[in-house]
């Protein structure tokens, strides 16, 4: 299945989803109703072919289809670095870091009480790999 592109509203309404703002909050950004935002942001998950707010950012976020910068809220932005703080206050870095020699992308994920956290390396060249299968997952579950 190949990815489509997302329509300007549905960028927005989801890098502000992903700032952390409730429905309610966007409804009021992008002067529509709450029940608007939820079908906006569902329509990018299915341009995706992703499920869930968090999967949708993180494809949007790989793919360029969404900046660092356009996310504002809760988050740290470097040249090589980027951090999200859901509301539970579980946290996601994504960094630029050469592993093996080759350039990758270091993904790690820290709870907020510390009780665990998992990190795991792609080697750039593999992130088309890791999307289709992105893609799949989202479509059989």
């Amino acid at each position: 299945m190949t990815m489509r592109s997302l329509t300007e509203r549905q960028r927005r309404c989801l890098a502000l989803a992903a700032s952390g703002q409730h429905h309610d909050a966007i409804a009021k950004t992008e002067y529509v109703t709450p029940q608007s935002v939820s079908r906006i942001l569902s329509q990018a998950a299915d341009a995706l072919g992703t499920q869930g707010i968090p999967q949708t950012v993180a494809v949007a976020l790989i793919t360029g289809i969404l900046n660092p910068a356009d996310i504002t809220g809760p988050h740290t932005t470097t040249a090589d670095t980027y951090r999200y703080t859901d509301p539970d206050g579980d946290h996601l870095t994504a960094q630029l870091v050469t592993r093996r020699d080759r350039p990758a992308l270091a993904l790690r994920t820290a709870r907020a009480d510390r009780t665990t956290s998992t990190a795991v390396h792609i080697p750039l060249t593999d992130l088309p790999t890791v999307l289709t299968g992105i893609h799949r997952f989202a479509h059989t579950t």
